[in-house]
């Protein structure tokens, strides 16, 4: 996912997706907005009752969403974050990705690298893929209509600065997104572009499949 305008993907998208997000991650990402104060990881993900601070907890999060059961209770109902597109990288068997892939949890950063240091996506047998997500850029979105107040203008910006902020409030809060298992047993991770250089200020990110 980009959301830097000199990062944008350059070509073509090859599906575009309803990215979900539990509700008690909007409430988050809005008061991170709203006051300004960057939570660590461990505070924010404690919030949900079901923090993840070891690689036993990441996976004990991850086997729950795949269960259908869980996905009604509380902490676990849904809420659109963004449309948002994938490109030619994005894996496409058994099956492409869902039209709307649901964020389950966050994770430490720190403990998403650690867990991943010895796979490599470039490698043929690797289990993770990487692969880009991005929103349409805002400055493209206004030169590309004459008129930028018309309603489809005002809805494609307000939702590419939707996006812009989670990868945001992921990137200072050294936060990974857990994506929930899909109906082929794939899992996903969203991660910020620069997650291992804090200071690095891109907004961008990659999807980690």
């Amino acid at each position: 996912m980009m959301s830097r305008h000199s990062h944008y993907p350059k070509d073509a998208p090859a599906a575009k997706h309803d990215l979900l997000y539990p509700s008690w991650l909007a409430h988050l990402v809005t008061h991170n907005n709203h006051d300004g104060n960057h939570h660590n990881g461990h505070t924010t993900a404690a919030a949900t009752n079901d923090a993840i601070t070891t690689i036993e907890d990441l996976c004990q999060s991850l086997l729950q969403s795949s269960d259908p059961s869980k996905h009604h209770q509380h902490q676990h109902r849904h809420e659109k974050l963004a449309t948002v597109y994938t490109y030619r990288d994005a894996p496409t068997r058994p099956k492409p990705l869902s039209r709307a892939p649901r964020i389950w949890n966050v994770c430490p950063s720190r403990l998403f690298f650690a867990a991943t240091a010895h796979s490599s996506s470039h490698s043929s047998s690797s289990l993770l893929q990487t692969c880009r997500m991005a929103v349409k850029c805002p400055s493209a979105i206004l030169r590309s209509n004459s008129n930028s107040d018309d309603d489809k203008s005002r809805r494609d910006a307000t939702n590419s600065r939707s996006f812009s902020s989670f990868v945001r409030y992921l990137k200072r809060s050294r936060l990974v997104a857990v994506v929930a298992c899909d109906s082929v047993g794939r899992i996903g991770f969203l991660v910020p572009l620069g997650g291992r250089d804090n200071n690095d200020d891109n907004d961008g990110g990659n999807a980690m499949t």
